[in-house]
């Protein structure tokens, strides 16, 4: 099913497009990530990762993309996915301060790279524009980057284990800036969707103490709600001692994820779309090349 729409969110009307051809009941949870794409290969390391998912993800999910207003030549191949559903927004998703007066009166649309300068609020639009587009009835929702890979199949089933009557969040890492307040950071984040608006929730940032989706945190814990956090390479580098040094993984310079067992479930590269458009560079990290290579080498091989 093919809808068109305008939604308002923070002031601003986006166009969207949603082609949704996969449904699951409102206890299957609802697996939401967005994307933007300036390049052929930031293409492929969203590509991966959905495959990644719709490979090692056995419970019942619907999986829903947002594609963030990215060159139709490098998202059109969305639409050849017949297990996922996509949202295409078609209004780039810069904050009104960055368009230019001339934008703002209409005259002219930000471009679409414009977005790169403004990662936060790219990111948290296209999560409020999954969260219009899921079913509100849903009962869970976990929400991730597109430069993740899942790497077992327990992965999903990992985190629901660990929700609980008190503990109603759980996350693969959590945010270490200093001056925020440490919340489950959005890529890995598994939450229970009843309470998204019952609480008032949103994932728009409020820079410098709350970035994109921190007030997911802020609002549980404001509830009296407990959250988990897994063991990770991001928060604790030492732990990639717990991978075999002949293991790819453990060459991989990006955030990895374990669960009780000390087996790596989760990974997520990190900057993947500014290192896809050649705006990241630092020595001793892992790009989107590695990254796109590991995957189709040692995950979906």
């Amino acid at each position: 099913m093919v809808t068109r729409a305008r939604v308002m969110i923070s002031g601003q009307t986006f166009e969207v497009e949603v082609l949704r051809r996969h449904y699951e009941q409102p206890s299957a949870v609802r697996l939401l990530m967005v994307c933007y794409h300036p390049t052929p290969i930031a293409a492929e390391v969203t590509r991966v990762g959905i495959e990644s998912i719709l490979r090692y993800t056995p419970t019942p999910f619907e999986l829903w993309v947002v594609d963030n207003a990215s060159l139709s030549r490098y998202s059109e191949w969305l639409r050849s996915l017949e297990a996922v559903n996509v949202v295409f927004n078609r209004t780039p998703p810069v904050p009104p301060r960055r368009q230019g007066w001339r934008a703002r009166l209409g005259l002219r649309a930000p471009r679409a790279d414009q977005q790169m300068g403004a990662g936060s609020y790219a990111n948290a639009i296209g999560l409020e524009l999954g969260v219009w587009a899921i079913d509100p009835s849903s009962h869970y929702l976990c929400v991730m980057h597109n430069d993740v890979l899942v790497l077992r199949e327990n992965w999903l089933s990992y985190l629901q284990a660990k929700l609980s009557q008190h503990v109603r969040a759980a996350a693969m890492l959590r945010d270490r800036h200093s001056g925020r307040i440490g919340a489950l950071h959005v890529s890995g984040l598994l939450f229970d969707f009843a309470l998204f608006r019952q609480l008032g929730m949103s994932f728009m940032p409020d820079l410098p103490r709350l970035d994109v989706g921190d007030k997911i945190s802020a609002m549980l814990r404001t509830a009296g709600y407990g959250e988990f956090v897994c063991q990770n390479t991001y928060n604790n580098p030492e732990l990639v001692d717990w991978i075999a040094k002949d293991n790819p993984l453990h060459r991989l310079h990006t955030d990895r994820a374990f669960d009780d067992d000390r087996r790596v479930i989760f990974a997520h590269l990190g900057r993947g779309t500014p290192k896809s458009a050649g705006h990241y560079r630092q020595p001793g990290k892992t790009y989107p090349e590695q990254w796109i290579a590991f995957a189709r080498e040692h995950v979906l091989a």
